[in-house]
């Protein structure tokens, strides 16, 4: 992996990592910031066809958790694809992190999840954040 001048060329693995950490990450943050003006419906109610109800009150929850969720889990992906891009050692925890919540969404948030996850584990991965950590220790 050591090329001329103490570069180190970044795995495929990590690459193909950064891009679904940017992109999933990217993609749940719009879709809450897209539902935070509906929250006031919802909460009140209101967003829904007809009253439902008893069932009014947990939709509402059920919905504002979804839209707090995609807000929560989207941040920490976007955050750990730039500090994997950048070589950062935490990126990685902060990548296996951000993806454990996920693993819950059958069966594409398991399959993602744990493609994602594999693929932060590999040795080539480590070694290459572990070389550009002693890099910077030495300049």
């Amino acid at each position: 992996m050591e090329v001329n001048n103490q570069k180190w060329l970044k795995p495929d693995f990590l690459t193909l990592a950064i891009l679904i950490d940017i992109i999933s990450g990217g993609l749940g943050f719009f879709i809450g910031i897209y539902m935070i003006p509906f929250l006031p419906q919802i909460l009140d109610g209101t967003y829904f066809i007809g009253h439902m109800g008893i069932g009014n009150d947990l939709m509402s929850l059920m919905m504002t958790s979804m839209v707090v969720g995609w807000l929560l889990v989207g941040i920490p992906m976007i955050i750990s694809g730039i500090a994997l891009y950048q070589g950062y050692c935490w990126g990685k925890l902060l990548h296996i992190i951000s993806w454990i919540p996920t693993l819950v969404i059958f069966p594409i948030g398991t399959i993602i999840g744990v493609f994602s996850i594999w693929l932060v584990l590999t040795q080539d991965v480590t070694l290459y954040l572990e070389g550009i950590k002693k890099n910077r220790l030495i300049k």
